[in-house]
């Protein structure tokens, strides 16, 4: 659990500075659930949880890939303690790209996305999805769970005052 985080996480991989080449994780028969932000969170980011998405996004990262082997993983109740808590988040802010292959798997009750992979560099992404299931994912979008989130609206002469 990376707990310097808000909410925590259930798995955290933090990616080496200096690390070249491709880091390969293989992830079969895991199950993660009830934790209040990502269920696996992988990052090549300097910033971990402050890195912008996408191509061009805040943050540096290694010279290397990424490449991610789910196999019969189960992923549910994830990401409903912290805004924006996917299932699972692959962040690649650095010269490298993502390499995702998902199998048999089940992304249940999750937050935000059920799977999340963000290249913020020139990199590709790559994924394959095969059997895999997304149920009931992104409520974070929903009013109703963010209404005790958001502050009411002031008047004009409640600013003023």
């Amino acid at each position: 659990m990376d707990l310097a985080e808000p909410g925590g996480k259930g798995i955290y991989l933090k990616v080496g500075e200096s690390q070249k080449g491709t880091v390969n994780i293989i992830l079969e028969k895991v199950h993660v659930s009830g934790s209040a932000y990502h269920g696996i969170h992988i990052s090549d980011c300097v910033l971990r949880d402050k890195c912008g998405g996408g191509m061009g996004g805040g943050g540096d990262g290694s010279p290397a890939s990424i490449s991610a082997h789910l196999a019969n993983v189960k992923i549910e109740s994830v990401g409903y303690g912290a805004f924006d808590g996917d299932g699972i988040w692959i962040d690649e802010c650095g010269e490298g790209s993502i390499y995702t292959t998902v199998i048999d798997s089940l992304f249940s009750r999750v937050g935000a996305d059920g799977i999340e992979l963000d290249e913020g560099n020139k990199g590709d992404v790559t994924a394959q999805i095969i059997r895999s299931r997304f149920v009931d994912t992104g409520n974070y979008c929903d009013p109703t769970v963010l209404k005790k989130c958001i502050s009411k609206r002031q008047s004009e002469e409640e600013l003023r005052n």
